[in-house]
């Protein structure tokens, strides 16, 4: 769960946190071993167990740096899961979210829009309308979660 106390580095981390607890999405935050990191020198930030896979979170419009991509290769070359990059909002009327999957099969796929929101669908195993509808509320709170973020850094 998505709480003041939990150490997030950004707000949209928090944010996400609070879209997957309406989700009822199991999550942990930045789960990744020490020494596998320090290693690939990549830290995603969020390991969904019941999905098997690793979900980094970036603001609208980021798309992965050559960093970002070759840590991603590298964390699903160590731990054999694949590597979602989400950047953007799950949100139907903004249509902003793309997603980047790394994975050994079939390799890396991007997609953005109403895809990209299929995707993460997927991804957390929950029918479209919920993760839409999940996305939506978050969406009305992201101030909240701002202010929440900023007070817990404070």
């Amino acid at each position: 769960m998505a709480t003041m106390t939990q150490p997030f580095r950004a707000p949209n981390e928090y944010a996400f946190a609070a879209f997957l607890d309406a989700l009822a999405v199991p999550w942990k935050y930045e789960a990744l071993e020490g020494d596998i990191s320090r290693a690939i020198r990549y830290q995603p930030d969020f390991w969904l167990p019941d999905s098997l896979a690793w979900l980094e979170v970036k603001p609208t419009g980021h798309a992965p740096t050559p960093g970002e991509i070759r840590g991603a290769w590298q964390l699903g070359e160590a731990t054999g899961r694949p590597v979602y990059i989400c950047a953007g909002w799950p949100e139907p009327r903004l249509l902003t979210l793309a997603v980047t999957v790394f994975s050994k099969q079939p390799g890396t796929q991007v997609a953005m829009g109403k895809l990209a929101l299929r995707w993460l669908a997927l991804l957390v195993n929950r029918p479209l309308p919920d993760v839409l509808a999940a996305g939506r509320v978050v969406m009305i709170r992201r101030l909240e979660f701002v202010r929440t973020w900023q007070g817990g850094r404070e």
